[in-house]
């Protein structure tokens, strides 16, 4: 997690919540800790325990959700993956519109953001439009009062090269997260 980080704040990790201040290199320790608990959840419990994590900017593109990453949660707990996202919402809205994709989420386009989510590991299902997307509404105020946030990892996604300004996955879908394209199948030969 090298760079310059987003953030520069104490950053606030309680039972529940991992959460950044905002400021420049406040995230680096959270962000950190939600990607080592993420990784450590996958390896004992498989894919079947994630979701992936998109976000959308109505005041830039209604249309455009952009993948940010995935959420683990432990089986057996108190949480669930709307709460994994609740309780990391503050990290991920902030790596999202500060080190992902500022350009269509951060700046002027900040407000209102959106976290939405879909089945763990379901990236091409999401681009041949076969899935929908769940929205995740709610604060920290709706998890349940045994919710640990040791229970829940964030894996954000990252870019390299050209995909910082060029790439990135995004997939087009309606106000209630139905594609608004129909089913097509990618070609696997090359």
């Amino acid at each position: 997690m090298g760079g310059a980080g987003f953030g520069t704040k104490t950053v606030a990790v309680d039972k529940q919540v991992r959460s950044v201040s905002g400021h420049r290199g406040s995230g680096e320790k959270p962000l950190r800790q939600a990607a080592n608990t993420f990784d450590a959840i996958r390896k004992d419990h498989g894919a079947e325990c994630t979701n992936d994590v998109y976000c959308r900017s109505p005041l830039n593109d209604k249309e455009t959700f952009w993948f940010v990453g995935k959420i683990a949660v432990r089986p057996n707990t108190a949480a669930t993956p709307k709460q994994a996202v609740l309780s990391q919402k503050r990290l991920i809205l902030e790596y999202s519109k500060r080190e992902l994709r500022p350009q269509n989420l951060g700046g002027k386009y900040s407000d209102n953001l959106e976290l939405w989510i879909a089945p763990g590991d379901s990236e091409m299902d999401a681009v041949q439009n076969k899935i929908s997307l769940v929205r995740v509404d709610g604060s920290t105020a709706d998890l349940v009062p045994d919710f640990s946030v040791k229970d829940v990892g964030y894996n954000p996604e990252i870019y390299v090269g050209d995909e910082r300004e060029k790439g990135g996955l995004r997939i087009k879908r309606d106000d209630e997260g139905r594609p608004i394209k129909p089913v097509f199948d990618v070609n696997q030969s090359i």
